[in-house]
């Protein structure tokens, strides 16, 4: 069986020369049915940080890709941790940890998304309005100071003792005979009822409610890839894939709904007013469609047989 690469965990230093570092991707845990709780527990959270870890010198070399991917262990970290009922004092404090870096890499990320993949859309069709090229000058400003921010996370000595504390906590779940099996099952449908009691509140439109059940949807996602080597291959693999389309159409509308939200972290000013109004129009107008797609999604989605049972 292949071990997690706790190397990456427990050896890290604050590296130099990184210009060409890349983004580290989640690697598939290596579970097996025959494995204690305990060791599904251990691999699972290993190759979680291994991922957060690992990505600490694609953020030091501005690869934004990096910050996507460390916010995406970070989450994976927590879910893995909620997964298997880790619910001590020092898990929650860890878990907290965790949910406060996550959050202090958010603007850096959200900043990216915007100028690669939400402002270029609607910018071409002003490229030659004065607001949109104030727009563009003042989103270069904030972008640059939430990745300085986002680097001075991943230097300050708490980022390392983060990571070694949480190493060390991988190996702290109480030893228990019982196998993985049955766990996994049991777990997996307590958050896929948690996510369909969120979507019996969620409409046409995107909002909190609507929020919540891509969040839920999200923990969801984490939780069945981490247990899926479980189970068949291809029953696995086709439910997961559908999963990942939903949260796809769910992250597009949130991502309509929330543009007001990252244009404040870009900050105002009159020269700013034209652009930052026509962005906010143009999302509007697509934030509906966008969310009822997704909810038709969703209700095809729930008709799909669960892998795990």
């Amino acid at each position: 069986m292949e071990e997690p690469r706790v190397a990456i965990v427990r050896s890290y230093r604050p590296a130099h020369g990184v210009s060409n570092a890349r983004a580290v991707t989640a690697r598939r845990v290596r579970l097996t049915r025959r494995m204690s709780i305990e060791e599904a527990f251990r691999a699972t959270v290993l190759e979680c940080l291994a991922q957060v870890g690992g990505n600490a010198p694609a953020i030091r070399a501005h690869e934004p890709r990096g910050i996507h991917q460390i916010r995406v262990g970070l989450r994976r970290l927590q879910m893995a941790l909620k997964s298997f009922g880790a619910d001590t004092p020092e898990f929650k404090t860890l878990g907290k940890r965790d949910r406060r870096l996550a959050n202090a890499l958010g603007p850096s990320r959200d900043l990216d998304v915007f100028s690669s993949e939400l402002l270029p859309p609607i910018a071409h069709k002003f490229a030659e309005h004065e607001s949109f090229a104030a727009l563009k000058l003042a989103l270069r400003h904030a972008r640059g100071e939430a990745w300085d921010d986002a680097i001075a996370e991943i230097q300050n000595p708490e980022f390392g003792l983060f990571l070694n504390e949480v190493a060390a906590v991988a190996e702290t779940l109480p030893g228990t005979a019982a196998r993985i099996g049955k766990f996994s099952g049991r777990a997996l449908d307590a958050l896929y009822a948690e996510a369909r009691k969120r979507g019996k509140r969620a409409h046409g439109s995107y909002d909190a409610r609507t929020h919540k059940l891509r969040i839920a949807l999200k923990k969801f996602r984490y939780a069945a890839e981490f247990f899926s080597p479980l189970y068949p291959k291809k029953r696995t693999k086709t439910y997961i894939k559908a999963l990942k389309g939903l949260l796809d159409e769910l992250g597009a509308a949130n991502d309509a709904h929330g543009v007001a939200s990252v244009l404040a972290l870009i900050g105002d000013g009159p020269e700013l007013s034209f652009a930052k109004g026509a962005v906010i129009g143009w999302y509007k107008a697509r934030e509906k469609r966008l969310a009822r797609r997704a909810m038709r999604t969703w209700r095809d989605f729930k008709r799909l047989k669960p892998f795990w049972i």
